[in-house]
């Protein structure tokens, strides 16, 4: 089977309210480009920096870098931050926003040990790191 996105999606009216409109494009009608446009543009990387031990209760900064290899930082992408506890469930605990270089940061104070990664819906996801809260 082959599938062809168009660039862009298409309305005579320029609303979605048109029932003859196709929307399958990988921007929307505003410009606002779709997830799945940067599946396509390919190259996508959401880095996640080294992961050390921390007291409980202590500052747990997460920083790291989400970019694209054809566009360079992507700024302005909501990102959630998961933690794995051993025997439970992946659970979202926290939203960041990157900054226009494509960089976040985000402080947390974790009370046990967990893996943690962060995670961006335009299809990638950061290496998982190990934090040992002693």
């Amino acid at each position: 089977m082959l599938l062809w996105f168009p660039r862009t999606d298409y309305a005579d009216s320029g609303s979605y309210a048109d029932l003859m409109g196709l929307y399958s494009g990988l921007v929307r009608l505003n410009g606002a480009r779709k997830r799945a446009y940067y599946v396509f543009a390919g190259g996508n990387k959401l880095t996640l920096n080294d992961l050390g031990p921390v007291a409980p209760g202590g500052l747990l900064a997460l920083t790291g870098r989400l970019t694209n290899a054809r566009i360079g930082p992507l700024g302005g992408k909501r990102l959630v931050v998961l933690a794995h506890r051993p025997h439970r469930p992946w659970v979202d605990v926290a939203r960041t926003t990157t900054r226009s270089d494509g960089t976040y940061r985000i402080g947390l104070r974790p009370y046990a040990s967990a893996t943690w990664k962060v995670r961006w819906t335009g299809v990638v996801t950061s290496p998982r790191h190990w934090v040992p809260v002693r």
